[in-house]
């Protein structure tokens, strides 16, 4: 007799047949449900455990499970093993996001080298719930409140239409061994916090309010859909070692497709706060030529002219380097360039550099040739200056010289 929560899951996934599907395998109790079930069904299926290096031994333990387990069914499983907690020191995160970040990225490029069509992973219903309680407690912004970002196309959740006790249900039924995260008891952190404490009282009170979350859920999607089809002429041009935006488009949004933009665009750099927000905007709609501001992970924003730009602080450091006689050309890696030299200069020994208080330039502050011409604080300090024995010869977008040219570095 077919279980329930094999009719919904073969349901969702009938147009995978005849696909090869990597399976993410923790070797808890959802994934090892949805392992078997595909195994089961005759599914094309390779499988992926990463170990985190958290939980010791207990790591270790739920590795050799996995490995046991997909012997035992004879399913291919491919292993790899990050470390979450060096990740957490040097990058100043917490162990969920690195833990996930790791995961993924692990997941993904196994799923590149296996030459699979599809990534499954076994998020269910329950998920989704605790996943909207978390946004709701960490601020998310309503057109945020779906759920899991997507990743990729090829990253399918086939069982979020599932209730946890089905899955448990199915379990039971087919006498299936599985691990269990002691930390899943743990409310250190949030998911286990809500999952224990508030979403059973809730559920208690009003046994629909899943559906209820789900309708808000959609509809926030659908909201975000708008908005991206709205502001969808507005780009952040990415060019390496910067980016940059015509300030007129973003203007022309409403506010609220202004905070859009912005939010989704520095979510990918750190967790954007209300206060990130409303300092941009008063920014971008003030009547100042330049200004800057500093943001999380050492990362600054600049309006300049009929411009803005985004940027790590370390490109302002400024940069110094020698041409010695009878090199053609230098790359300056920090600004992602390459001066390419010709006729006398290839012969001269030049000073290339960005820069500095108090340079002159034919007579006048370089300071006051850059704001004559209207260019953008950003490409100001990243500008390059060739000097000749302690002379200024030549200043980018100030001046021109036939004998040098400067172009983008091409990146490996």
């Amino acid at each position: 007799m077919t279980s329930l929560f094999e009719k919904k899951l073969l349901d969702e996934i009938k147009g995978f047949r005849n696909k090869k599907i990597l399976v993410a395998f923790s070797g808890g109790a959802d994934s090892t449900a949805l392992l078997y079930a595909l195994y089961k069904n005759n599914y094309n299926i390779i499988a992926c455990h990463v170990n985190h290096s958290l939980r010791g031994s207990f790591a270790e333990r739920d590795e050799k499970f996995c490995i046991d387990f997909c012997s035992r069914y004879k399913i291919e499983l491919i292993t790899k093993k990050v470390n979450v907690p060096e990740y957490v020191k040097n990058m100043n995160v917490s162990v969920e996001e690195a833990a996930r970040k790791l995961r993924y990225e692990q997941l993904i490029d196994t799923f590149y080298l296996s030459g699979s069509d599809f990534l499954f992973t076994a998020h269910h219903l329950d998920d989704l719930v605790e996943t909207f309680f978390i946004k709701i407690f960490q601020g998310s912004s309503i057109y945020n409140l779906k759920g899991f970002d997507m990743y990729k196309d090829f990253l399918k959740r086939p069982m979020l239409g599932i209730e946890k006790s089905l899955i448990l249900e199915f379990i039971e039924s087919e006498n299936i061994e599985y691990v269990t995260d002691e930390t899943n008891f743990s409310c250190d952190y949030l998911r286990n916090w809500l999952r224990g404490n508030i979403i059973p009282h809730i559920a208690s009170y009003n046994k629909g309010f899943i559906k209820n979350i789900v309708k808000i859920q959609d509809e926030s999607a659908n909201l975000k859909s708008y908005l991206l089809n709205r502001t969808k002429d507005v780009k952040l041009h990415d060019m390496g070692f910067f980016f940059y935006g015509e300030l007129r488009k973003i203007t022309a949004l409403e506010l609220f497709e202004q905070k859009f933009v912005l939010s989704e665009f520095l979510k990918r750099f750190f967790r954007v706060q209300k206060v990130h927000l409303e300092n941009i905007l008063n920014i971008i709609n003030s009547k100042g030529d330049s200004v800057r501001i500093n943001l999380p992970k050492d990362c600054i924003f600049e309006k300049s002219y009929d411009k803005i730009y985004f940027f790590k602080k370390s490109v302002l450091k400024g940069f110094e380097y020698i041409k010695e006689k009878d090199e053609d050309s230098l790359e300056i890696r920090e600004i992602n360039k390459i001066i390419l030299f010709s006729g006398e200069l290839v012969k001269e020994r030049l000073v290339v550099r960005s820069r500095r208080h108090g340079d002159r330039f034919l007579g006048k502050k370089l300071k006051d040739l850059f704001i004559d011409k209207k260019i953008e604080l950003f490409l100001r300090d990243t500008s390059c200056i060739v000097e000749s024995f302690g002379k200024i010869i030549y200043v980018e977008m100030v001046s021109e010289n036939k004998n040098i040219k400067i172009q983008p570095l091409k990146q490996e």
